[in-house]
């Protein structure tokens, strides 16, 4: 019985396999890279951002539940259409943690009257989400889905809003 030798390559084979592999590669990144960003169905994250308000003296306390990851950034800014202070209204971001979330913000720059707390999700607008948060949500939130989920202009990118109303003193 004869032995089997194993069969060796030869130049050409080797440089054909290595134009083969970086085809693949090539092809690969081209694909990740166009349908990335595409919010596939099984992707879809129903997120869900619920807020109430509370006065003490000067002072609004917003509490609030979210199925958001926990080490979400959520931006915060006082919002009063009579407001005509020298400063930018009082604004900031708070983490989620638990599922919740509560921040504080001084009414003292705001006149009497109807007002709102505006709370927002976003991954592109000055907020960098923990990597943990965007294997979730998707670099530019492109997995958003629910019914706080809005895109502000064509193109832009997806962003959970929740205004929350209260009555300055």
């Amino acid at each position: 019985m004869r032995a089997v030798r194993p069969r060796r390559w030869d130049r050409a084979q080797t440089v054909e396999v290595a134009l083969l592999l970086v085809v693949v590669a090539s092809l690969a990144a081209v694909a990740y890279a166009v349908l990335g960003p595409i919010d596939l169905p099984f992707q879809h994250v129903n997120a869900r951002i619920e807020a109430t308000s509370q006065i003490d003296g000067h002072t609004v306390r917003v509490t609030g539940t979210t199925t958001l990851p926990d080490g979400s950034l959520l931006d915060w800014s006082l919002y009063q259409q009579s407001y005509n202070g020298a400063d930018y209204p009082p604004s900031g971001q708070v983490a989620v943690q638990g599922g919740a979330f509560a921040f504080d913000a001084d009414l003292t720059k705001l006149g009497s009257g109807s007002a709102e707390a505006d709370v927002t999700f976003s991954c592109n607008y000055g907020t960098v989400q923990p990597d943990h948060v965007t294997d979730v949500v998707g670099d530019q939130c492109e997995h958003l889905g629910g019914d706080r989920v809005y895109v502000d202009s064509p193109g832009d990118s997806k962003q959970l809003y929740l205004p929350v109303t209260f009555a300055v003193p």
